[in-house]
């Protein structure tokens, strides 16, 4: 494995948490402790039922990666790869396509929050699911604050 950065590490993993999140996943423990096995994990309580959901889960963490390196040349992790084949060896190049393409979408819509718990991840190395929450909750209240605080035209 080839290493790479903490930074890069914090916003996979960030990307996977907050798609997570809004797919309703609650999480025990979110790190970027780095080790030969496993550059960073998203440690969920339970996994999801919905096949969908988990597969967009899975492509976010990248799509978040590619977000933050706008010249992102590396693959996604050998273990989310594994996973999301398995997810769609039924679905067509079409739908695989539209999938990545939501993915990039649901990352899109929720930078603010991946980035403020990529950070937090930065800062301390690890993030336990009340304090993740707490995190997002509170991204998600300035977001709405300044909604409701814009003039209107």
């Amino acid at each position: 494995m080839v290493p790479i950065d903490k930074a890069t590490v914090a916003y996979h993993e960030a990307g996977h948490a907050v798609v997570g999140y809004r797919f309703g996943q609650r999480f025990a423990h979110l790190s970027i402790h780095t080790s030969k096995e496993v550059e960073g994990f998203c440690q969920f309580f339970s996994g999801h039922q919905n096949p969908r959901h988990t597969a967009l889960v899975l492509l976010a963490g990248h799509a978040a990666e590619k977000r933050f390196c706008q010249a992102h040349t590396r693959k996604p992790s050998r273990s989310d790869h594994r996973k999301i084949c398995q997810l769609t060896h039924f679905m067509s190049t079409g739908e695989i396509k539209a999938l990545l393409k939501e993915a990039d979408d649901l990352v899109a819509a929720n930078w603010c929050q991946i980035q403020a718990v990529a950070q937090k991840l930065m800062e301390a190395g690890s993030v336990q699911g009340n304090a993740f929450a707490e995190i997002i909750e509170a991204v998600d209240e300035q977001a709405r604050e300044d909604t409701v605080s814009e003039p209107r035209a």
